[in-house]
């Protein structure tokens, strides 16, 4: 233990696994209490394969990705080396930036009679954040 002179607390070692991504376990918890996952289950299509990532661990871990700040796909990579962050989101793998890249193009393809479910599934969760924050905010 390193004991500090100026300010009144203790730096100790610790063998636990720490992420500098800690506020995002927060946001993850979010997504999950406004039903991110189920909503998306429910109104983008399933997987072609059996052995790929659903439509919602897909979806999840972009909106994660964008709230942490990422610009780019390749910002996915960043919480792969993140152990104490994937452990705080109940996550053991995220999908590949090129994986996220394909499955964004099937999508947003303009032929897909997808494209109107897809907007229901949009506008539920859009209801849902709001009415949340509306319920936040006339509680203050």
């Amino acid at each position: 233990m390193i004991r500090q002179t100026i300010f009144s607390f203790k730096i100790e070692a610790t063998k636990e696994r720490l992420t500098a991504h800690g506020g995002l376990a927060l946001i993850a918890e979010f997504n999950h209490g406004i039903g991110l996952r189920e909503v998306t289950d429910g109104y983008l299509p399933c997987p072609g394969s059996n052995r790929g990532f659903n439509s919602s661990e897909i979806v999840d871990t972009v909106v994660l990705m964008l709230q942490g700040r990422g610009r780019s796909l390749e910002d996915l990579k960043e919480p792969r080396n993140e152990e104490g962050l994937m452990s705080l989101i109940g996550r053991e793998e995220i999908p590949e930036p090129d994986t996220v890249g394909d499955w964004l193009g099937r999508m947003g393809d303009p032929d897909s009679s997808d494209l109107r479910v897809q907007s229901r599934g949009r506008n539920i969760l859009l209801l849902r954040f709001v009415g949340r924050w509306c319920r936040w905010w006339v509680g203050l």
